[in-house]
């Protein structure tokens, strides 16, 4: 059954990441993006992201403004 396609722009440093990623585990880059876009749940993701003490103070800086800017 023929699904169709779509094209997706990506950076060459997000392609190149594909690719290596492609050929480290011996699948496609189809394989590789579908195999991201499966249907884990967030919590599949927790402690994947290793923030630094400026990306968490950046995220409260940003937090910090938005409520108040906020307006009801």
């Amino acid at each position: 059954m023929y699904m169709g396609s779509k094209a997706v722009k990506v950076s060459e440093s997000t392609y190149s990441l594909l690719k290596k990623i492609a050929e480290e585990e011996d699948r496609t880059i189809k394989e590789v993006i579908d195999g991201l876009a499966d249907e884990r749940g967030i919590e599949d993701y927790a402690g994947s992201w290793e923030l630094t003490d400026k990306e968490a103070k950046n995220i409260k800086e940003s937090y910090k403004e938005l409520w108040e800017n906020w307006e009801l």
